[in-house]
């Protein structure tokens, strides 16, 4: 579906793609169901993004070549693990002219023990990570394809990526607690 979307609009920097999550795959839609395919501007698909009604990893995202390597591909952030690297991927598609995004979860992202982000009681890793993310990420905010939307960018990456994530690592580890 990607691969046809992005023959049939060559003018496309990137094709995201909603997922799924959890520990044990589930086929939905069936095999067959044709997802609903939308054009967005990267605005819209940052802005979708920051306040949760689209759900996208960056790093699953079908890229033109060329427009990746101009963002530097995936950073890395902080001093550990480089948690966040696959968000400010997302952030830095705000700055695309168009995108599209299929509504349908054609990536399985697998919560297990031994994934990194899922388990990790690294607070210094995300810590370092959230310092670079806010700063990489302002400097998208600024833009002015997407300068309007400031405020509440800031407030949904401060809000959601650093408070939430934050304390759920303090949850996974009783000595932070």
């Amino acid at each position: 579906t990607a691969h046809r979307v992005l023959e049939e609009n060559p003018h496309l920097e990137a094709v995201f793609t909603s997922y799924q999550m959890g520990d044990a795959y589930s086929e939905r839609p069936p095999v067959g169901a044709t997802p609903r395919i939308e054009m967005m501007s990267g605005r819209d698909l940052l802005h979708g993004y920051m306040v949760r009604s689209i759900h996208a990893l960056g790093c699953c995202a079908i890229w033109k070549k060329d427009r990746l390597k101009s963002f530097g591909g995936m950073a890395q952030l902080g001093s550990g693990f480089s948690p966040y690297s696959d968000n400010l991927l997302t952030i830095k598609a705000g700055l695309l002219n168009q995108v599209a995004f299929i509504h349908a979860p054609m990536v399985f992202f697998r919560t297990h023990g031994a994934s990194a982000s899922w388990s990790s009681t690294d607070l210094d890793s995300y810590i370092s990570a959230q310092k670079d993310l806010c700063r990489h990420a302002l400097s998208v905010f600024e833009k002015d394809a997407v300068k309007q939307d400031l405020q509440i960018n800031l407030y949904k990456l401060l809000g959601f990526f650093c408070l939430t994530y934050f304390f759920e690592v303090v949850s996974r580890n009783p000595s932070l607690q």
